[in-house]
């Protein structure tokens, strides 16, 4: 859903439905960023960034700013006071941000449960599986972006 990868049994992925910008991922750009996404009209008590794990650990441990004190990323897991959510969903050197509404997620036809009684029938375990038709949207691209890290 959010890979940067499409596959063809698959809607296109959150990420490859927005246009990446480049950004050093500096406190100072991230700050502007957000500043920039209010005065656009994203609710900022919706702002969330999302991020790859690897980039949140080393935002935790980045200072703001040359002899200014605190990290990046504070001992709160936020980032000028939004949240922040780090993942393996999210390719390494990306951050999406914004208020998440801006995906619409629907499900189609109900849920199929299949009980798997082969695969694991040595160990006299059953394998349950549920399956799900569903799609995804970004419906709202001027409430969610896509950063990308300056090479």
């Amino acid at each position: 859903m959010f890979g940067s990868i499409t596959d063809a049994k698959a809607p296109q992925s959150i990420v490859a439905q927005l246009v990446a910008k480049q950004m050093g991922m500096t406190y100072k750009e991230f700050v502007v960023e957000a500043a920039k996404a209010k005065g656009d009209g994203v609710a900022m008590d919706k702002f969330k960034y999302l991020m790859a794990a690897a980039l949140e650990g080393d935002l935790k441990t980045t200072l703001r700013d040359a002899g200014v004190a605190g990290y990046i990323i504070d001992d709160l897991n936020k980032l000028g006071g939004h949240d922040v959510i780090g993942s393996g969903l999210v390719k390494e050197g990306q951050v999406i941000s914004g208020d998440f509404s801006a995906v619409t997620v629907a499900e189609w036809e109900g849920l199929a449960l299949d009980l798997d009684d082969t695969t694991y029938r040595n160990k006299g375990a059953i394998v349950p599986r549920v399956w799900a038709d569903i799609d995804w949207k970004v419906c709202a691209d001027d409430r969610l972006f896509l950063h990308e890290k300056q090479a």
